[in-house]
């Protein structure tokens, strides 16, 4: 992110204590660095903390039945299980933030961010969520059941003209929107997000907030746009070893032809190397 920005940047890190020291002093570190080499002076960074603890304090009753809805009941897949994950739905209460984007920290920006921070000029005042699609077909065998009997339908379909989901490493989000919309404040609510549960039969969820967003966009798009694939180019494949995902279909999921803006180390996998 230093190496490309033009500008000020406000970071807002979410964690305990220690972790958010050492994002201070990181930041700190690669700044000085920058400075002191190559970078103009117009770059200065403003860092604010957030203790995950006493914000799940301030939200818990708000998310709470988030995670019981959308918690992965498999041993290997409960890493996305914390009430951190879903954390992102209560913001608009505990921030007087209008707007923010949210990145994983498994990401690399190959482009100034202030380029990704346009796309809010394209939100209508009924968007609240921007993201890039899932990039594998993570979706594909969660709405099979739902595709069966609904032979018109492309949930969890391969773009250009399925819906496969969204890919909740970064996402922007407009808080006044949030705060704002009757629809999302409904959509939101546990006993609508049951009935979209046993509407599209998505009974196994394991991906947190990324779920959250999924399925809520499947019944309500007009509350999301869809970012270029290449804010948030995928590097998992994953799905390339599972015995019921063919290569071809991995393909179409993953197929992504423009210049890379910021690459996902999703899954562990490596980044590339960046050139100078």
């Amino acid at each position: 992110m230093t190496k490309h920005s033009t500008g000020p940047i406000e970071l807002h890190f979410l964690g305990d204590q220690e972790s958010i020291e050492i994002a201070r002093e990181t930041v700190e570190k690669v700044l000085m660095s920058y400075r002191s080499t190559q970078l103009n002076d117009d770059l200065m960074y403003k860092v604010t903390g957030h203790d995950v603890a006493s914000v799940l304090q301030l939200v818990n009753s708000d998310v709470k039945y988030l995670r019981e809805i959308f918690m992965s009941r498999t041993l290997k897949q409960k890493q996305f299980n914390d009430l951190f994950y879903f954390i992102p739905f209560a913001l608009h209460k505990i921030s007087n933030v209008e707007k923010l984007i949210k990145m994983d920290v498994d990401m690399r920006l190959m482009s100034d961010i202030r380029r990704l921070w346009e796309e809010f000029d394209k939100f209508t005042p009924e968007v609240i969520f921007a993201l890039a699609l899932e990039q594998q077909s993570t979706y594909y065998r969660q709405f099979a059941k739902y595709r069966a009997l609904w032979n018109d339908t492309v949930v969890g379909a391969p773009p250009p003209n399925g819906r496969p989901g969204y890919n909740g490493g970064l996402y922007l989000m407009n808080l006044e929107n949030m705060r704002k919309s009757t629809l999302y404040k409904a959509a939101i609510q546990e006993q609508f997000l049951r009935k979209l549960i046993r509407k599209y039969y998505f009974t196994t969820p394991h991906l947190g907030d990324q779920d959250v967003m999924t399925l809520l966009s499947m019944e309500y798009q007009n509350l999301f746009l869809t970012l270029p694939c290449t804010w948030n180019r995928q590097q998992c494949r994953v799905f390339t070893r599972i015995n019921f995902v063919s290569i071809i279909l991995f393909q179409q999921y993953a197929r992504c032809e423009e210049k890379n803006h910021l690459y996902h180390g999703n899954c562990h996998t490596p980044l590339p190397k960046e050139t100078n």
